[in-house]
């Protein structure tokens, strides 16, 4: 949909001959398989247009066992757009119907509206966040913000209550439709992207602020692509609003909290946002200690595992590569990883639990950070 034949066949030429990207691949790292390589993807899909090979699950898994972050397209020296190529083929096998029985499963349980978790308004209502019913900026919480981290999501609606800036949420907050682009769903990816632009309009928003990097990520490059109307709104993540209030003075540090700590960078955020220097002056002004660069941060950070959806797919690839992640921070000897994105959260913290043999490092949202350091509970 969003690429060309003529750059579809253009990146399909480059990757199938290239191996410049693979140092960077941490999939194929970890499966240790050619075929799991950008190259080996890339010649599969040659291979599926010119007959060679059938369209069906088992090629299906190669595209899917990815994570689509980014960084691949960072090595890559002729620029071509690897991970639109990887969601075109994804589309290309669910409107076959040949996709793996995980991913079926995960589409429909995500246009039924499984897991989504309560109302932004119900959490934040019954924990008493003040909440503006006509202020023009809305907090977009997410739904793994909603099911997983409610207690993030309310100490941000405390922290926008005591910078003293009103908001207010979606009554019935829907998914953003970020998941099902990835799944390859495209006509339900355009569906829910249309939907929510619609409620903003209606709502009459002139600025979103959003928990999850992922769902900032389809506002500012997919939901216009899929016909949303969202002109006139402002897109931020909640680390870019929070950083403005400690630096303006609206948020005010009481506890400054104890070093070292290091900050991982959500590949939504890094690269596509470039939003990296934010969450590091909130860090530089929340925290009393030493801050640590892990070797790879910034643009050129790996995904936690959670990219294209992954760990719905292969939970025990994305685990992987979230402890390998994990081990990295603790080699800067910090004793708190800050992340700011919700999945990241899940990511690091499911691995942490799954291996006991994993350094014992606090995995904490940024948010929460500054809500300890300002003394919100």
């Amino acid at each position: 949909m969003f690429l060309s034949e003529a750059e579809r066949s253009e990146t399909l030429w480059a990757c199938r001959f290239c191996m410049m990207c693979h140092v960077a691949d941490r999939v194929a790292a970890v499966l240790r398989r050619e075929s799991y390589t950008p190259r080996g993807r890339a010649a599969v899909l040659w291979a599926l247009e010119k007959g060679l090979l059938d369209w069906n699950a088992d090629a299906a898994d190669l595209v899917y066992t990815a994570v689509n972050d980014g960084l691949l397209e960072r090595w890559c020296v002729g620029k071509y757009p690897y991970e639109e190529l990887i969601v075109d083929a994804r589309a290309r096998f669910f409107r076959r119907g040949a996709v793996p029985e995980e991913i079926r499963r995960r589409v429909e349980d995500l246009h039924a509206g499984r897991e989504m978790g309560p109302s932004p308004a119900a959490i934040l209502g019954d924990a008493g966040v003040a909440m503006d019913p006509e202020a023009p900026r809305i907090l977009f919480a997410g739904c793994t913000s909603r099911r997983r981290f409610p207690e993030t999501l309310i100490r941000l609606g405390r922290l926008f209550n005591a910078a003293g800036v009103p908001f207010r949420v979606l009554e019935e907050e829907p998914c953003c439709g970020w998941p099902l682009y990835q799944l390859g769903d495209f006509d339900g990816a355009g569906a829910f992207s249309r939907r929510v632009a619609q409620m903003l309009r209606r709502a009459a928003a002139r600025e979103v602020v959003a928990m999850d990097a992922d769902c900032l990520r389809m506002f500012t490059t997919r939901t216009v692509r899929f016909g949303g109307d969202v002109t006139g709104i402002t897109f931020r993540h909640a680390v870019e609003a929070l950083a403005d209030w400690l630096k303006d003075g609206k948020l005010v540090v009481r506890r400054p909290l104890p070093g070292p700590v290091t900050y991982h960078d959500p590949c939504a955020l890094a690269r596509y946002r470039v939003t990296i220097e934010p969450p590091r002056d909130i860090l530089r002004r929340v925290v009393a200690g030493e801050i640590r660069e892990m070797e790879e941060s910034g643009g050129n950070a790996p995904c936690c595992g959670a990219g294209g959806m992954l760990a719905d797919y292969k939970p025990e690839v994305a685990g992987e590569l979230a402890a390998w992640r994990l081990r990295e921070a603790a080699e800067t000897g910090a004793r708190l990883l800050a992340t700011a994105c919700t999945r990241c959260d899940e990511m690091f913290r499911a691995a942490r639990e799954a291996n006991a043999a994993l350094p014992p490092l606090e995995v904490v949202n940024v948010i929460d950070l500054v809500a300890r350091a300002v003394a919100i509970g």
